[in-house]
């Protein structure tokens, strides 16, 4: 099955981001990954990597992502020597900001999938989650 995801850069979620937002972004490790990327409080993911992963750098770059066929944003993390992995930015925001929930889901209070601004944001039970999604759909469904 051929993945139907779309490549994104971080240049347009930038120029979705105003002036304010990104005077006042504030960034944390990822949890797991300290020293090596760090997520911001307005959903973006940035490196201290060079682009071979053999050497810190002293400049981060932003990292681009794509979007899953399902609506949601994921970003590549490496590391030397190890195989890469794929993360949910909004799983990655709320375990730096909020603290890590191995059992709750990551809700996006606007039923956007691609915000993952902080403020956006909350963990939920699988149940909670899913009363939310229902909600969202049938708003959308009365044209609300």
């Amino acid at each position: 099955m051929k993945d139907r995801s779309t490549e994104f850069d971080p240049a347009r979620l930038e120029a979705e981001l105003t002036r304010e937002e990104l005077a006042a972004e504030r960034w944390l490790p990822v949890l797991g990954w300290e020293g090596i990327y760090d997520v911001s409080d307005m959903g973006r993911v940035r490196s201290y990597w060079s682009g071979n992963h053999r050497k810190v750098i002293e400049r981060h770059r932003v990292l681009s992502f794509r979007i899953a066929s399902h609506g949601y944003i994921k970003v590549k993390l490496c590391r030397p020597g190890r195989k890469n992995v794929e993360r949910w930015v909004h799983r990655l925001v709320l375990d730096a900001f909020v603290g890590p929930s191995e059992d709750d889901q990551g809700h996006h209070d606007d039923t956007i999938r691609t915000n993952n601004r902080l403020a956006n944001l909350k963990w939920t039970t699988p149940g909670e989650n899913a009363r939310h999604r229902t909600l969202g759909q049938r708003l959308r469904a009365e044209g609300n």
